[in-house]
């Protein structure tokens, strides 16, 4: 779905946050994630997730300032200098590369409408566990995901962090499910060893789509190689399938038949 000429994913410029505390900052570039070198395993766990892969030195920065508690995650706050769109993370692990890069889930860089190259700002934050979320999908096609209920349920605390109002993002069979965060409580809330309740709000157009549905089901059991004939007597009916390709063979010797009947003799009459 697209807001003018835009999908309706792409965050919107907020304004100065509160809700949580910052600590540790720092301004990083962001980079390609096909220098990663990931297996497909570890590329589908990073990027149906919402966790980070920041540079060792960060690690080694904020372990000498003591600021890393074993009763908490990690867990950051992105804001893109271009954009201004601020998204929510974890940390997926730590890389050797140039010192002031950072990777982060392609999902995360569509909403945040960045691309590699940009400079983006991080900053810890302390949050609090979240309890409940509120979810509407962007497409009708999130209910074509099988029990996606608990699908969702599953996979939320791979994003590790989440606020009210951003997008996340599903991809299933290489398919982007979004979902928008209508309700967060609190607003910005962790997602890492807390029980949550989620809601769902139907995406738009969702009565459209399931009476199209059943109209397409409907059509299903017509199609023509499920058509039957049914004969004999009313207590001793007999189901036969009609081959349409015979029927159409055999009106076509019977038209060739014809022909020959109707084709008059021409030549010269011999007696015995």
């Amino acid at each position: 779905m697209f807001v003018g000429d835009r999908p309706s994913h792409i965050g919107q410029k907020m304004k100065k946050q509160t809700g949580f505390e910052v600590g540790y900052s720092k301004a990083l570039v962001l980079g390609d994630n096909r220098r990663l070198k990931q297996t497909r395993a570890q590329s589908n766990a990073y990027q149906n997730g919402g966790k980070v892969t920041l540079p060792q030195h960060m690690l080694e920065d904020m372990t000498n300032k003591n600021l890393l508690d074993s009763d908490r995650p990690v867990q950051f706050r992105i804001h893109s200098t271009r954009t201004s769109i601020v998204c929510l993370c974890g940390v997926n692990d730590f890389h050797m590369f140039e010192k002031e890069q950072i990777f982060i889930p392609d999902w995360m860089q569509e909403y945040m409408d960045c691309k590699p190259g940009d400079n983006l700002f991080f900053s810890d934050i302390k949050l609090s566990p979240c309890t409940f979320l509120k979810f509407k999908p962007e497409s009708c096609d999130f209910y074509e995901l099988k029990d996606h209920e608990n699908l969702l349920n599953s996979m939320l605390p791979n994003f590790s962090a989440i606020c009210q109002g951003q997008w996340l993002c599903l991809t299933i069979d290489e398919k982007q499910h979004w979902l928008q965060v209508l309700e967060c409580q609190p607003t910005f809330a962790s997602l890492i060893n807390t029980n949550v309740k989620v809601d769902f709000q139907s995406a738009d157009g969702l009565e459209q789509y399931e009476t199209q549905k059943n109209a397409e089901l409907e059509l299903n059991k017509f199609k023509v190689e499920d058509f039957f004939q049914i004969g004999g007597t009313q207590n001793n009916l007999k189901v036969q399938k009609i081959e349409v390709k015979n029927v159409f063979e055999d009106e076509e010797d019977d038209t060739a038949t014809k022909k020959l009947e109707q084709k008059t003799f021409i030549g010269k009459g011999r007696k015995l």
